[in-house]
């Protein structure tokens, strides 16, 4: 089994577009998901975004290319919207990683790790493709790597009425110096951009979000890895770079990549 289609992602079809420019809600298309500032991802690294909240028939299309697992955790979810927004992101996940294996969605097999992070098993895990995915609100992204780490994390802004109690438990004592220097919306924004940061760092290590977010320091230029701070508190830090991402309007995504 090998990566048959990695310059051209093809999902059912993916649309291209802009981090400006993404395609209108309810449209089940996802579209290529750029960082901002004119960051370039390295060679081997994709990153796509789409919306969950899609039609009927676009969830039935989804659901047929679930496994039984992933059809037994959908039908957990008390409320349809939930439902049909796992469904969707799931889907949409398989489709991406099909169209990159050539393989039809719905034979791809996942293993999980003791905290919960998908890999790909079976014959697939041969190839060395590494993914992620985070949704926030009706938006998902996924992130592929044909090496090494990979974690993402999306975010709708909102507002946090215990931003201060949060930075205090969960940032270190330079984030919370460098957020407080913000005001108003940039200071709601400078917040989640160094939750995410910190999120995607925590998942492509496979910790998750349970892990030390406040030992994990993620203040720096994106793509830099000397940037990122060391271990503190005895908390090992891989190197990891970061990469800011805004995949829609409202919404400020993070990339966390191994080096190549």
């Amino acid at each position: 089994m090998r990566i048959t289609n990695w310059s051209s992602v093809n999902a059912a079809p993916l649309n291209s577009a802009s981090a400006d420019t993404p395609i209108a809600p309810g449209n089940d298309k996802p579209w290529a998901c750029a960082p901002v500032d004119a960051a370039v991802l390295p060679t081997g690294v994709q990153v796509w975004a789409a919306w969950l909240d899609v039609n009927s028939e676009a969830i039935a299309a989804c659901w047929s290319t679930l496994s039984n697992q992933e059809r037994v955790r959908a039908d957990r979810f008390a409320f349809e919207r939930d439902r049909a927004r796992f469904v969707a992101a799931r889907g949409q996940l398989r489709a991406i990683l099909g169209s990159c294996l050539g393989a039809e969605p719905r034979n791809i097999e996942f293993a999980y790790s003791a905290k919960g992070k998908p890999s790909l098993a079976g014959d697939f895990a041969r190839t060395g493709l590494q993914f992620n995915l985070s949704h926030s609100g009706g938006l998902a992204v996924f992130a592929l790597a044909c090496y090494g780490m990979v974690g993402v994390d999306v975010e709708q802004i909102r507002p946090v009425p215990e931003l201060s109690a949060l930075m205090e438990r969960f940032f270190s004592a330079v984030e919370c110096a460098e957020i407080k220097k913000l005001f108003g919306e940039e200071q709601l924004k400078g917040f989640f951009r160094v939750w995410i940061r910190k999120e995607a760092w925590l998942k492509a290590t496979g910790e998750g979000i349970t892990g030390e977010l406040r030992s994990v320091e993620v203040l720096g230029p994106p793509g830099e890895q000397g940037s990122l701070g060391g271990p503190q508190n005895d908390f090992r830090l891989p190197p990891l770079s970061l990469y800011d991402l805004a995949p829609a309007p409202g919404f400020l995504g993070a990339l966390a990549l191994a080096p190549h």
